[in-house]
């Protein structure tokens, strides 16, 4: 667990409000609130339930609903699974690192995939893997139900020794092996929306219920269309529409009600979906669920290549070309996964103090997923056209708890239309995070420390290949606390009616970029020690358990 400030505890004493006047009695309030007294947000009384709304229009979305199995169970310790040691005599793994063991633990990897199931056990030691020629990772994991473990951080190591990584990972977890995306509709399951679905809808009406059953998996999703993007961002209405996807919520049907035709979804809508926009749903391939990657370090090998400017990317040949857009580990359509205490480490082999070649944790069109205490460290190439982020998040409702990252472009980086309903809870960043690009909307940053470093939520006008323009909308800063020396801890420049900010503190707790006539967005500056609740996940899960009968056994 990373550690957490104290609360102070300078409490003013009694004795002294006495001698106070009538005059200074308002400084004195304002100081006991900065001092000592606990505070709510309005937008969050004691009986706060979803829908609602103060007297602005503002509300707060439901993000309980993030990471693994939507918290209402942990994540297995000891699941009845059967354990595939990968240095057994069928499996051959060197865990001395002299010998490649890329084949030998895909083998135990497989094997397991062949008996529905299992934990791939590393045993403490280093392996040497690399990517095959013709392969997009080192190691694939392409069924469910498949857990690859080792005996801890600082005691099981996985060495990749291919500094060639152009758009490769180390661990990609996806159905098949096959890239997975939920714009790929099945042929002939698109049903189209009989009326525009709300914000915060839990069931949507269609035009035919015929073939839906409850427990299917559908996407539900609306294009960007001209008046889409006229009403979000006018000035990209000849940029975006045709190129960007659109808005895409991938949902269980709880319930199909034949006679209304509407069908239950097992998690709010995080926007409206229009039929101005023509709002549908579909189906698509089955997702991988039930896999995890957890207690090892992962190091690259550096690339020894000297050409890693910004743009260098572009060219075949430089070493930012070889490692342009790779990965550690690649989480992309899963659902109910996780990646835990994963550390990154520096190979002895390495020159300088890198640990990763480009970028760490991708979660692609993946859902319910937990990432939980993982540090990641030292990319190497931090240059243009997505290198050297931290956490990638694109996909929805995934959770990121008491993880950091250092010597990073980006620590915690959020992308496209796709990306809703994420929280990062109860972590640190040490160098900037943002929303990145194209709309990621209704996210949560909950009790997240910037160290030496702000959050950035601006408008990126038309920065890159497509203009990332407006990055999000009706996302929350929940207790952002900023150290490292003065100054602000978020910026919201160009947007400032796309985010709620809910308690600062520490040196760094300014908010730079939003006008006087916003202000009513930003509730508790420089007061984010004293608010209550401390995390909104944790009592926004709590409530929902308590309304629904369910409960945690590690609650």
């Amino acid at each position: 667990m990373l550690p957490h400030p104290p609360l102070p505890l300078r409490y003013v004493p009694i004795v002294c409000l006495a001698l106070l006047t009538a005059l200074l009695a308002p400084a004195s309030a304002a100081a006991a609130a900065q001092q000592g007294e606990t505070w709510r947000s309005r937008l969050y009384p004691q009986n706060w339930r979803p829908g609602f709304t103060d007297e602005h229009g503002l509300f707060l979305h439901d993000f309980s609903y993030a990471g693994y199995a939507m918290g209402q169970r942990p994540i297995p310790d000891e699941p009845d699974l059967p354990v595939f040691d990968v240095t057994a005599p069928d499996f051959g793994a060197d865990p001395t690192g002299e010998r490649d063991s890329t084949a030998a633990i895909q083998k135990a990897i497989d094997r397991a995939a062949e008996r529905g199931g299992g934990i791939v056990h590393l045993p403490e030691g280093t392996y040497r893997i690399q990517p095959p020629a013709d392969a997009r990772q080192a190691l694939l994991i392409g069924h469910s139900r498949i857990i690859l473990r080792g005996d801890g951080p600082g005691r099981t190591f996985l060495y990749n020794t291919e500094p060639v990584m152009h758009r490769r990972a180390v661990i990609r977890a996806a159905p098949g092996g096959a890239h997975a995306s939920w714009t790929r509709a099945l042929r002939g399951s698109t049903i189209a929306l009989a009326e525009d679905a709300p914000n915060q809808a839990m069931a949507v009406k269609v035009q035919s219920v015929a073939g839906i059953e409850p427990g299917d998996w559908i996407v539900l999703r609306a294009d960007a269309t001209e008046d889409f993007v006229r009403a979000i961002d006018p000035q990209f209405v000849d940029d975006w529409p045709g190129r960007l996807p659109g808005l895409m919520f991938y949902r269980q049907v709880r319930a199909v009600d034949a006679d209304s035709s509407r069908i239950t979804l097992d998690i709010p809508l995080r926007y409206p979906v229009k039929r101005r926009d023509h709002a549908r749903l579909y189906r698509v391939r089955p997702h991988l669920s039930e896999v995890g990657i957890e207690a090892m370090s992962i190091g690259m090998r550096e690339h020894p290549g000297g050409d890693f400017g910004f743009n260098a990317y572009q060219r075949e040949g430089t070493a930012a070309h070889d490692v342009h857009a790779s990965y550690l580990i690649v989480l992309n359509h899963v659902v109910d996964g996780w990646v835990r205490r994963v550390h990154t480490y520096r190979p002895a082999n390495n020159a300088g103090p890198h640990h990763m070649v480009s970028n760490g944790i991708q979660l692609l069109f993946a859902r319910n997923v937990t990432i939980e205490g993982c540090d990641l460290r030292h990319a190497q190439y931090r240059g243009g056209g997505g290198n050297g982020y931290g956490y990638v998040f694109q996909g929805s409702d995934n959770l990121i708890t008491r993880c950091t990252g250092r010597e990073l472009r980006y620590v915690y980086d959020f992308k496209s239309m796709q990306t809703t309903g994420n929280v990062v809870h109860r972590s640190e960043s040490h160098g900037i995070s943002d929303f990145h690009m194209h709309l990621s909307v209704t996210n949560l940053l909950d009790d997240l420390h910037m160290v030496g470093s702000h959050f950035n939520a601006a408008h990126r006008r038309r920065w890159g290949t497509i203009p990332h323009g407006r990055t999000t909308d009706q996302s929350v800063f929940w207790n952002l606390r900023g150290s490292g020396g003065r100054g602000h801890v978020l910026h919201v420049d160009n947007q400032p009616d796309a985010v709620l900010i809910i308690g600062t503190s520490g040196q760094r707790h300014s908010v730079r970029g939003l006008p006087a006539q916003q202000r009513h967005r930003l509730e508790g500056e420089a007061r984010g020690e004293h608010l209550q609740p401390r995390s909104l996940y944790e009592d926004q899960l709590h409530r929902r358990l308590q309304r629904s009968g369910g409960n945690r056994t590690d609650q």
